[in-house]
């Protein structure tokens, strides 16, 4: 049961606006449901859950050798006999969000999106298979943004195809969301610098200096919170949805903050990175609340 219990945390780690928090799934279907019942936001997080738990076991198996070079332990790196349960169980949860793919989806084209989507995130972690003959997507900074600029917006799309066929709006959030992906993935691998250089990967954070990855990743967040205001100004997304546009006050701010530090992250910027994750999720939270309530 102990085991259980880690294996479940460590399917939910890194904590993502996916799982195990579902503000995705919650975006789509306030967007997509046209008044549909709540079964179809279940179907959306009961998918969204159970492939990203895949993703993130997956690339946690993956990932043994460079964890016990930055002395992250986990159950994988800490039992080898665990491992093979878990590549079972990352098979066995990708097969069951084929499964949901197939029986849920109401537009067949999004089916051959989420394969995309599966492929791309197998070789982006794999060692096993694909990795022995081909570069690990993940460890090689132009791969890695390929995933993401693919993988992202193809989500999106069969997210919404489980609430209704594709459309306009559809590619609306698929872009909106594919900028805040890249706002995140500019950022995710500073604290990996390290581990990364040892384990002779050029993944973005060994190739770029941080404050190149802090300027990279707020220019795609104003892009994020432009598209949002022009969006809304357009009537595709919610009229109201315009006052999410102000979130950019904090951003503006950190970048006042880090060019007077000359780009250098220091100990007291941490609270207002902070303030800014924090925010940058509530403008999804809100985004929902808004397209939910029609306002």
């Amino acid at each position: 049961m102990e085991k259980a219990v880690k294996l479940i945390k460590l399917s939910a780690t890194p904590i993502s606006i996916f799982y195990p928090l579902p503000i995705v799934p919650a975006v789509v279907f306030s967007l997509a449901s046209a008044g549909k019942d709540l079964f179809t936001l279940l179907k959306m997080i009961s998918l969204t859950f159970t492939f990203f738990a895949a993703i993130n076991l997956w690339n946690h198996i993956n990932d043994v050798q460079e964890d016990l070079l930055s002395n992250r332990q986990n159950v994988f790196s800490e039992n080898e006999d665990l491992r093979k349960i878990g590549v079972l169980l990352v098979l066995g949860l990708y097969f069951l969000s084929f499964y949901f793919v197939w029986i849920w989806s109401l537009d067949k084209l999004a089916f051959r999106f989420f394969i995309v989507v599966a492929l791309l995130t197998w070789i982006y972690s794999d060692k096993f298979i694909f990795g022995k003959y081909l570069i690990r997507f993940k460890d090689y900074y132009m791969t890695e943004i390929f995933t993401y600029a693919l993988a992202y917006p193809f989500f999106i799309f069969t997210l919404w195809s489980l609430a209704s066929k594709l459309n306009y709006k559809a590619y609306v959030l698929a872009t909106l969301l594919l900028f805040f992906g890249l706002y995140g993935l500019f950022l995710k691998d500073i604290k990996d610098i390290t581990g990364d250089e040892q384990a002779g990967l050029n993944t973005l954070a060994v190739k770029f200096e941080p404050s190149a990855l802090f300027k990279f990743s707020l220019l795609f967040l104003f892009i994020f919170y432009s598209l949002i205001a022009v969006f809304s100004l357009l009537g595709l997304l919610p009229t109201l949805s315009f006052v999410i546009f102000f979130f950019i006050v904090i951003p503006i701010y950190v970048i006042k903050v880090l060019y007077k530090n000359q780009w250098k992250f220091t100990l007291d910027l941490s609270n207002l990175l902070n303030l800014m994750t924090t925010l940058n999720v509530m403008s999804l939270v809100l985004l929902a609340l808004i397209a939910t309530f029609k306002l």
